[in-house]
């Protein structure tokens, strides 16, 4: 009676898994339509699960009963029941959310958030869920302990017509499977195995080829920036603002600004436009690291990096810190992930926070008025600055799980108007400190909308323009007029766009994106990750977009970034090349990125800078 209640929550997960879009894809493979699948298509999905479950997992069990006896066998499928549901539940709340299996990688990120953010829990787990997991697990305990009483002895007795029922619905199964003509895929795979892989999967990277990588590290720039005007060169070192936003998709700019954004668009006057601009992951932390790097960050970047040591990577920031520029990054958020202190710092900057207990706002506000403060002491020092300021009043979710697009973006622009208004404080401090005319200033966010707890309009196994879609705007005062980039731009572009317009232009930094003001911008591929919340990357290559689901290994192509999710690739020798890429672009990315590290810490060693331990 146990292990059952246990199994059907582990056949939920599956069942979940294949109703959020399974079907729908799988029956376009086939070319069938919602309206002609029947029960027995449908229990193929299930076979393996239930010949794992029903057949396999109870054989098992009963030769561990000839050896342990009876005592042992039971406490062995309590604890069997009480594991598998605990990793079902943990499953099932991230599938909701993100469309995709938990990972050991992600169990990390998840309690710093947890403890940073106590109360969120309940933003991606609704109260109803824990419900239904706390009566769960109270019934597989109440069932062990009580399991000598008289009416789970009764229970008991009802064990033969249990086998019965097993063994004829393991049959139908194998019958559904060999009259079933759907190709097997990942979607076949038993949901328990799958579970178990996920978590403790295997690393892969150590036998990869070195033919795979993700793209060049050096970096010159490519002839004049368009940037680089004769009134701008004729300014020395002019001061720079990152102004970062949190989870504020293109759309929502695009919203917001029809209805009333004014400083922010009177940024747009004389600045720089990326009209097409994608974040490289949706996670604030890699998503930073891509600014501040002009590096692509793999899926396990605090594990690729090297935490415990100093990295000698060069990029616009670090290079103008050698000019003299006082760099600091200011963030309101009081726990932070260890690898965002450390990428600023690798750089030569330092990170201000605020400890205050309070809400986002509150914190915004507190930490815009520091900001304010230093650079009123800058400018009477006549000292240079880099600061970024990253106000999370924007940060999702905005509403409850469930709520209207349109809801949602009212919401959203409610708080991106205030977030607007402290973009004007920060200018007009500016203007009264007497360096507005010598600042630029770079609108951008971190990333868009993620999960389905934040916005539920989103595709589960396809990567979403909501998710990576994001404003950008290089404002500069000495400009003459507006200069509109229509092509797809990405984060990594904005270290070698700032290098190369008020930096050192002829120097080398570490980079895989490109001067988006080149007057002459050299052809080249964008990627995308994403594989903490959809299990998907991607890739923008020769004018087309492409989404790979690495569970599904299935690819998606589209001439813009919207995939239709019963639409993938039939036929993929065509696409070899870029699925190629795709399903081995985090592993080439941590090889790359290990590689150009040690590279780098060589060449620090023979100019006799030999880089300190932390």
């Amino acid at each position: 009676m146990i292990y059952f209640i246990a199994i059907a929550f582990l056949i939920t997960i599956k069942n979940n898994l294949l109703e959020d879009g399974g079907y729908r894809i799988m029956g376009r493979i086939i070319g069938r339509d919602a309206t002609s699948i029947d029960f027995l298509w449908q229990l193929s999905f299930f076979a393996t699960d239930l010949w794992l479950l029903l057949l396999g997992i109870p054989l098992a069990l009963v030769i561990l009963y000839r050896f342990v006896g009876e005592r042992g066998t039971t406490r062995s499928v309590y604890v069997l029941a009480l594991a598998s549901t605990a990793l079902a539940f943990l499953h099932m709340n991230v599938l909701a959310s993100t469309g995709k299996f938990l990972t050991w990688d992600q169990i990390a990120p998840m309690l710093a958030w947890a403890r940073e953010r106590p109360s969120s829990i309940f933003e991606y787990v609704s109260i109803r869920s824990l419900c239904k997991f706390a009566a769960i697990v109270t019934t597989i305990v109440i069932l062990y302990h009580y399991r000598h009483r008289s009416l789970f002895v009764r229970f008991d007795a009802a064990f033969p017509l249990a086998i019965f029922f097993a063994v004829t619905v393991s049959a139908i199964a194998a019958c559904a499977v060999l009259i079933d003509q759907t190709p097997r895929g990942l979607y076949h795979a038993p949901v328990a195995a799958r579970m178990v892989t996920e978590i403790f999967g295997s690393d892969s990277s150590a036998s990869l080829s070195k033919d795979i990588v993700a793209g060049r590290i050096d970096y010159t720039c490519e002839g004049d920036s368009l940037l680089t005007t004769k009134k701008a060169s004729a300014s020395s070192k002019p001061n720079i603002v990152l102004f970062l936003m949190e989870t504020i998709p293109y759309e929502l700019y695009s919203f917001g600004k029809k209805k009333g954004l004014p400083n922010m668009e009177a940024l747009e006057s004389k600045a720089l436009v990326a009209q097409q601009h994608f974040t490289t992951y949706p996670f604030t932390s890699y998503a930073r690291f891509s600014i501040l790097t002009g590096l692509y960050p793999p899926y396990r970047l605090e594990k690729t990096v090297k935490l415990d040591r100093s990295n000698p990577y060069r990029s616009a920031f670090s290079s103008l810190v050698g000019q003299g520029y006082d760099f600091t990054l200011f963030d309101p958020v009081t726990h932070r992930y260890p690898v965002d202190d450390w990428a600023v710092r690798q750089l030569g900057g330092n990170v201000v926070s605020t400890d205050i207990e309070s809400d986002p706002l509150a914190k915004d506000k507190a930490l815009l008025g520091v900001l304010i403060d230093r650079i009123g002491a800058s400018a009477k020092s006549s000292t240079p600055f880099i600061y970024a300021y990253l106000p999370q009043l924007t940060h999702g979710p905005w509403l409850a799980s469930g709520a209207s697009k349109e809801a949602l973006y009212e919401e959203g622009y409610r708080r991106l108007k205030t977030v607007d208004d402290s973009l004007g404080e920060l200018v007009a401090a500016l203007e009264r400190h007497g360096v507005r005319e010598n600042t630029v200033i770079v609108l951008t966010a971190d990333h868009g909308l993620r999960t389905r707890q934040e916005a539920g309009f989103l595709k589960t196994v396809v990567l979403n323009e909501a998710s990576y879609h994001v404003p950008l705007v290089i404002y500069d005062p000495r400009l003459a007029h507006s200069i509109v980039i229509s092509r797809p731009t990405s984060h990594v572009d904005i270290s070698p766009t700032l290098h190369c317009a008020y930096g050192n232009a002829h120097a080398r930094i570490e980079s895989q994106g490109s001067d988006l003001a080149s007057a002459k911008p050299a052809p080249r591929s964008i990627r995308f990750g994403g594989e903490w919340y959809n299990g998907s990357g991607g890739i923008w290559s020769n004018g087309s977009f492409y989404s790979y689901n690495a569970q599904l290994r299935m690819l998606w192509k589209s001439p813009v970034f919207d995939f239709d999710e019963g639409g993938p690739l039939q036929r993929l020798e065509p696409e070899a090349g870029i699925l190629q890429q795709l399903a081995h672009a985090n592993q080439a990315q941590e090889k790359l990125l290990a590689e150009q590290f040690d590279i780098l810490l060589a060449r620090a060693h023979e100019h006799g800078r030999r880089a300190p331990e932390n």
